[in-house]
């Protein structure tokens, strides 16, 4: 579009920064849903969630990327989002992609079994701790023990 209204945008992740520039439109997805961004939008803190995020930097040039969870500010005509990752759609490698949706959903299962012993304890809560990793049981069985612990100590001491 000729006369197109741009604005500062920063994008950026514990690496360091992704995007720096101007935009004539950000769009992305908060916590409640869809959101586009243009120039003199007014001041906004958001939640954001992983989606694909879409910097529109000339008028058919637009810069793409997947966003996982972090925040959206927008004030004085700048937004800065703040994201745990921004990874270019060439840099996505679907092997990596696979092996983190395989450990997510072991992990997932790991502690839906130890939450499970917590709520009935059972015969089957060793084979649930056997299973686990070290690292594992440090990030899902230990608390649940506690709460466990917790629940069955007298009320007096």
């Amino acid at each position: 579009m000729a006369g197109e209204r741009k604005f500062e945008v920063e994008v950026l992740t514990p690496e360091g920064g992704v995007f720096s520039g101007e935009v004539s439109q950000v769009s992305t997805r908060t916590a409640i849903g869809e959101i586009g961004i243009l120039a003199n939008h007014a001041p906004l803190l958001a939640a954001l969630r992983p989606t694909e995020l879409r910097l529109y930097t000339g008028e058919s040039e637009t810069r793409r990327f997947a966003q996982a969870h972090g925040w959206l500010q927008v004030f004085g005509n700048h937004a800065r989002l703040l994201l745990e990752e921004a990874i270019a759609p060439e840099d996505l490698d679907a092997g990596v992609l696979k092996e983190q949706l395989a450990d997510a959903e072991q992990r997932l299962a790991d502690c839906l079994s130890a939450a499970i012993w917590v709520a009935r304890p059972s015969a089957s809560a060793p084979d649930v701790c056997a299973r686990a990793s070290p690292a594992r049981e440090t990030d899902c069985i230990s608390p649940l023990r506690d709460i466990a612990a917790e629940r069955h100590r007298p009320l007096s001491s």
